[in-house]
Formats: C-alpha cells, sequence, structure tokens
C-alpha cells in the first residue's frame, strides 16, 4: 500500500501518519518497524531494497519519504514512482511533503494516479481554533476560544509548532484551565529573539534598527504576517500598561498580562502618551488588513508601517 499526503499543514500531516503508525502497529502481534528516507537523494534500487526488507520479528514495515519533490534526477524520480506502485504486503510507503505541491508536475500526476492521496491545506482561523481546544481537552485540560484565538494568531502559519506548543501547555496545566498568562510566559517568552528585537526597536522608535532587523527575518524565512501579528501583540500590551499606568496601577496584578512581559514592556510604555499608543495601534490593524487583502505587498506595507510608527 503506498500513501501520497502533501499540503502545508504540517499538524495534520504528522497526524495521519502518526494514524497510520498506530492503526498497522495495532494489526500486527510485534512491534512496526518505521523507516524514515531523505527523498531529495533516494534512488529506486535504494527504494527497491528497502520495501523488500523486513525485519525478522516484524510482521510489517512503514517507510516515509520525505521531500521526493526535491529530487532532481527526473529519470530516477520516475522509476521510483514506479517502485511506488509495486505491490507489496509486508511494506506501507507513505510520500509525505510538507509544503503547497506544485500540481503542475509529472511527478504530481503519477503520485496522484498510483497512490491513495489527501491533501493537508492550511486550516481556516476556525478550523485551527477548534483543533487547538480539542488537543486540549484530549490532553486533560481547558482553554478558552479567546486563548485559542490569541495562539493561533501568534503562531500563524505554523501548525506544527502551533501543536507542540499546545502540547507544552496543557502538560503544563494538567487538569486546568490553560490562560493568557500561560501563553505570554510560555510561549511568547520562547519565541524567535529576533522578533523581540525588531518590535522594541519599533516601540522604541528606532527606524533604521527595525528595518535592518526586519531584513534579518526576512533572509531567515519567518513570514511577514507572523511578524507583524507580533508587533501588533507588542504594542496591545503597551497600550494595556500605558492605561493602567494613567490609571495610577504600577503592578501587571488583575491586568491579564504575565509580570514578565509587563517588566519587560513598562519602561517602554513610560515613553508613549496613551493617545499616541491608540493611533499607532490602529495603524498596524490598517496593515493588518492592507496585508490580507492584497492592497500592499507584505514587505512594502511593514516598511510603511516602520516609517509611520518611528517617524
Amino acid at each position: 500500500m503506498t500513501y501520497f499526503f502533501y499540503g502545508e499543514d504540517e499538524w495534520g500531516l504528522k497526524e495521519a501518519i502518526d494514524k497510520l503508525v498506530a492503526r498497522f502497529g495495532e494489526k500486527n502481534s510485534t512491534d512496526l518497524d518505521v523507516t524514515y528516507i531523505d527523498g531529495s537523494n533516494l534512488s529506486a534500487e535504494t527504494l527497491k531494497t528497502e520495501k523488500m526488507t523486513v525485519g525478522f520479528f516484524q510482521d510489517k514495515r512503514l517507510i516515509i519519504i520525505e521531500d521526493l519533490f526535491a529530487n532532481r534526477k527526473s529519470t530516477e524520480v520516475e522509476k521510483i514512482v514506479e517502485v511506488l506502485a509495486e505491490k507489496e504486503d509486508k511494506t506501507i510507503t507513505v510520500v509525505v511533503e510538507y509544503k503547497k505541491i506544485d500540481r503542475r508536475t509529472a511527478l504530481f500526476k503519477s503520485l496522484i494516479k498510483k497512490t491513495s492521496h489527501k491533501e493537508y491545506s492550511s486550516p481556516s482561523d476556525v478550523e485551527i481554533v477548534k483543533r487547538i481546544q480539542e488537543r486540549v481537552m484530549f490532553r486533560n485540560s481547558k482553554i478558552s476560544p479567546k486563548v485559542a484565538n490569541g495562539l493561533a494568531r501568534i503562531l500563524q502559519g505554523d501548525t506544527l509548532r502551533l501543536k507542540n506548543e499546545v502540547d507544552k501547555l496543557a502538560t503544563f496545566r494538567f487538569g486546568e484551565e490553560i490562560r493568557q498568562e500561560d501563553v505570554e510566559e510560555l510561549v511568547i517568552a520562547d519565541l524567535n529573539p529576533n522578533i523581540f528585537y525588531l518590535t522594541e526597536q519599533l516601540s522604541r522608535r528606532n527606524f533604521q534598527s527595525s528595518i535592518k532587523s526586519f531584513y534579518q527575518l526576512s533572509t531567515a524565512g519567518v513570514n511577514e504576517n507572523y511578524i507583524l501579528t507580533m508587533i501588533i501583540w507588542q504594542f496591545r500590551q503597551l497600550l494595556i500598561i500605558r492605561d493602567l499606568l494613567d490609571h495610577g496601577q504600577r503592578t501587571a496584578q488583575g491586568s491579564g498580562i504575565s509580570p514578565f512581559v509587563f517588566n519587560k514592556s513598562l519602561p517602554i510604555a513610560q515613553s508613549y502618551r496613551f493617545s499616541e499608543l491608540k493611533k499607532i495601534y490602529q495603524l498596524l490593524l490598517e496593515c493588518d488588513y492592507a496585508m490580507k487583502t492584497g492592497v500592499l505587498p507584505t514587505e512594502f506595507a511593514l516598511k510603511i508601517l516602520a516609517a509611520k510608527i518611528c517617524y
């Protein structure tokens, strides 16, 4: 049996593979032998040997081939597809691609014809919040739709990282409800430090450092929508803290913000007036709309945003 799973939803893809392992493992009296193969360097001969090799104490073998679409040897890839199509009673083979696939390629068309296939496209906001809540419940914890939605926004597009963070939070709050403060301390505090540097430079109105930091993040492959989400999160905290300061409160108590984030953001919030932060927050929402609707290219929109905030 040969499967072909593909798409941008890494969480969904990993779960599909886990279900295969569990399903075929339960049907056999002995452990299922699972082998991962790098498809970018794979040859047809190697795959054929792997498919025919089953351990003495194993009844079934599961072979997972990753990154086959990166294999540039076109004639070899054609042979690989033929090997995949060959029936082998004791071997289950899975071709998995953690990305959006060009449907025009010969490899894609061949795999669609000769395998049991399924696409795992990026889930909608509603679907991902539901998935978070279901996962948290499965791990014997609880999470409100509001906190789940906030967590989804922070890790927008990175579903595998999201799954791992959900598991971490559920373990931390086993049997209890996951709070916003937990997300701030266990997830946000552990994110890419360059993201924090960028948001900090923006909030300090340092345009040159902001642009430099943005380029570093882009070069590293960080998604622009994720960058904007973190900037919005940072200024939302500053708005809340500035409002508390204006009402005579200088602690995180009752604010919904963790002491860690509060103390880190307090000096920056003190440098702004509430009206200034409110105006910047409006600019952020406008930028978010422009990027999501395609009014402006994402990179250009972020540069304009940085200039408006800093000057």
